[in-house]
């Protein structure tokens, strides 16, 4: 069954083609990788999914419903939820309080959150941040100020974040981006464990083709703005046509 279902989706900044008549289909349950080499069109094309960038024509389908025309935060209710290339935290929050004001952001339906309610005071609330802390493997560490995570832990926390918001789909943005290689193992090996159960499903945009062939089911390849090919990690490895766009140029 579709989750997300984005037919003939196209932006252009001042004359130029950003994404132009792009689609794809990401099934319930099945890990989705949208790739691409810098400049391929990967940031405008999500950014359009998530409401952030308003496309010139396509369609947005989410579970049968339309996305077009909604609000950034009216997207995040139904579901949608992004995981950001840098880390979007409070430093001086201890992590628990992090994701809780994350937990009670999506309960009032914004990210302005009030201040002056005190967040740990919420239980509800609280119980659904340990619960992510604890699938991130960071609920040793909750007491501690985001500030003083080391840059892997960070990101750990915001996927924490986004977990706590009980997501459908789980966009991930270049996930590993940043990372040690020790810490991109860690990343690998942790989110090849979520979602795993069918909770929610993974959309993950990486230029890293290791993360993206161990981690995902489907492969759609962005150069240029338009969908060059959509298969398979197989299928993917073995085109032609995507070796001479993207990945000939990455192989050692």
């Amino acid at each position: 069954m579709a989750l997300l279902e984005v037919k003939g989706l196209s932006k252009s900044f001042g004359g130029l083609m950003a994404v132009n008549n792009a689609g794809l289909t990401v099934e319930e349950g099945r890990p989705h990788s949208i790739i691409g080499p810098n400049g391929a069109g990967k940031s405008t094309f999500l950014n359009m999914i998530i409401g952030r960038l308003k496309p010139d024509k396509g369609s947005v389908l989410f579970s049968g419903q339309s996305l077009i025309g909604l609000q950034p935060q009216q997207i995040n209710q139904r579901g949608v939820v992004r995981v950001f290339q840098s880390p979007a935290i409070y430093p001086e929050m201890t992590v628990l309080e992090n994701v809780t004001v994350s937990t009670l952001a999506k309960r009032d339906g914004t990210f302005k959150f009030n201040f002056l309610e005190r967040p740990l005071k919420r239980k509800d609330a609280v119980t659904a941040a340990e619960e992510a802390l604890t699938e991130v493997d960071l609920i040793g560490q909750q007491h501690e100020e985001a500030k003083n995570l080391s840059y892997g832990n960070k990101r750990r926390l915001e996927l924490a974040m986004c977990l706590a918001q009980k997501p459908r789909l789980l966009l991930l943005d270049e996930p590993t981006a940043g990372m040690s290689q020790s810490d991109t193992i860690a990343t690998i090996n942790l989110l090849q464990k979520l979602g795993k159960n069918g909770e929610f499903t993974k959309v993950i945009i990486e230029h890293d083709m290791h993360v993206v062939f161990t981690l995902a089911e489907h492969i759609t390849v962005l150069h240029q703005g338009t969908v060059i090919a959509d298969g398979s990690p197989d299928e993917i490895k073995n085109s032609e046509i995507v070796q001479e766009a993207y990945l000939g140029g990455m192989e050692e």
